[in-house]
Order: structure tokens, then sequence, then C-alpha cells
């Protein structure tokens, strides 16, 4: 009867341990306000958001060229890929990515656009390079009207509050059932050898949803989703070090319950030993 309740209990302890250990991580990482620098860096070198990035532009350069001049669509990709290198384009787009973390995690859905003559300068330099003969033809200074793509971002806000009230929630309840569990067990080595293997697996887990998910996201995300997308596949590679983390815990977890169980059996032998040597 001891035993049933206490795997029970420890059963339904580990389930909301792997909601709080989720949902800790996630607040900490990718849905963390203090960490919007971080994020704008990994979402930036995101392949999916650059090539939409680079579509966007293109449309742009394609409307700065002076009436009658029309350039092959490869051309200004080319252009607009080659100006996304500009440093300077390059800072004014980490900041906006920044605004569009920030907003997302107030609930603030407006739009976040990219408007400076930095990036039409940036393109007008890459086009002219490009093409001498525009030279004189294209304003000095063009200002360029960029919107980033950040459809269905405007939940990141709610979702976090959410995650940090369970997780909450759930990380008092799950550490009460296992100290619980652990109170009412027999072989107590045998609730540290369960919570181990639930150690390993919840990080196995993650680790292949962190590395599978990445792929899905890409493969689904509209382009209007693309930031989305690039920031929900950073959320989910943001578990790979809580997951290792874990799979650490899960280790050391492991050996305690080895070490326990042999002191156990050493006490038992003692215990059984005691009688005859009175005897004797």
């Amino acid at each position: 009867m001891r035993r049933s309740l206490s795997a029970l209990v420890l059963g339904l302890s580990l389930v909301l341990g792997s909601i709080a250990w989720a949902g800790f991580s996630l607040t900490r990482t990718a849905l963390d306000p203090g960490r919007s620098d971080e994020l704008a860096d990994q979402v930036f070198d995101n392949p999916e958001l650059r090539g939409a990035l680079v579509s966007i532009l293109a449309d742009r350069v394609e409307t700065a060229l002076p009436e009658g001049v029309a350039l092959p669509r490869q051309t200004l990709e080319s252009v607009a890929d080659r100006t996304l290198d500009d440093p300077s384009v390059q800072l004014m787009v980490r900041e906006g990515l920044v605004e569009v973390h920030q907003k997302a995690l107030r609930g603030d859905d407006s739009d976040t656009v990219l408007h400076a003559t930095a990036l039409g300068t940036a393109a007008r330099n890459v086009l002219v390079a490009e093409r001498p003969e525009l030279d004189g033809r294209i304003p000095s200074a063009p200002a360029m009207r960029v919107q980033l793509p950040t459809a269905g971002l405007s939940v990141l806000g709610q979702i976090r509050s959410q995650i940090e009230a369970a997780s909450i929630l759930a990380a008092v309840i799950a550490v009460i059932g296992a100290v619980g569990a652990l109170t009412v067990a027999r072989d107590r080595h045998m609730i540290l050898r369960r919570v181990s293997s639930w150690a390993f697996g919840t990080a196995a887990t993650w680790l292949v949803i962190a590395l599978a998910m990445p792929r899905v996201i890409a493969f689904l995300a509209p382009t209007q989703g693309v930031v989305a997308g690039a920031i929900a596949s950073v959320m989910f590679g943001a578990m790979v070090q809580p997951a290792t983390i874990l799979a650490g815990a899960g280790a050391a977890l492991l050996a305690a319950s080895w070490t326990w169980r042999s002191a156990s059996r050493r006490r038992s032998s003692r215990m059984v030993g005691t009688p005859r040597l009175l005897r004797s």
C-alpha cells in the first residue's frame, strides 16, 4: 500500500515538475524582457528571417528605381542581401527586433517599422555600385520604410504571465509531493532513481524538440509570421542548456541513489550481525 501510494504521488509530482521546469526555463530565456538584446542577435541570424527581409527590402529598392528603369528580381534581391551586410543596417534591424520582443512581452500588437535614411542610403550605395549608370538618378539619401514581419507575436505577453503563474504553482506542489513520496516510501533510494529517470527522460525529450522544432517552424511559418517563427525557434533552442543541466542533475541523483542503497545495505548487515556477536 505504501509503495503504491508513494509511486502515485511521485508520478504526479514529476509531471508537475516537468511543467515547472519548462516554465522557469522559458521565462528566464526567450521570455525574459532582460534578454531582448541577446534574443535579437539570435533572431537576426535566423536564415528564414533574413530571407524575408531580403524579399521586403528588394520590393523597396524596386520602388526607389527611376521611372523607366527595371531590374531583374535576382539583381534586386542581391542588392537587398548586400544591404543587410551594412553594419548600420544590421544595428537598425537588431534595434527593431529588440523593440519587437519588448512589445510582444507587453502584449503590444502595434507594427514595428524600420524607417530611416540609413537604410535607404545603404541600399542606394549598393545599387549604384551594381549599376553605376544610376548614380545621379537616385536621391543621395532616400528614406525606405520596412515593416518587420511580426504577425502572431502579441500573444507572448499573455503566454509569459500564464506560464509564470503555472510554473510557481506546479513547482510548489511538485516539491511537496516529492517530499511526501520520499517520506512514505520504504525503499527511498528507488525514489531518487525514479526522479533520476524522469530527469534523463525530460532532458532527452527537450533536446529532441529543440533540435527538431526549428525545422518544423521554418516549414510552417508564413512569411508575415517569420519573426514569430524565428523567436519560437530561439525559444525551443534556449531549452538546450537547461536540458543539459537537468541531465547532469539526473546523473547526480542516480549516483546518490546508489550511495543510499549501499549505505542501507551496510546498515542492514550490521543490524543482522549484532545478535550473533552478542550470543558469542
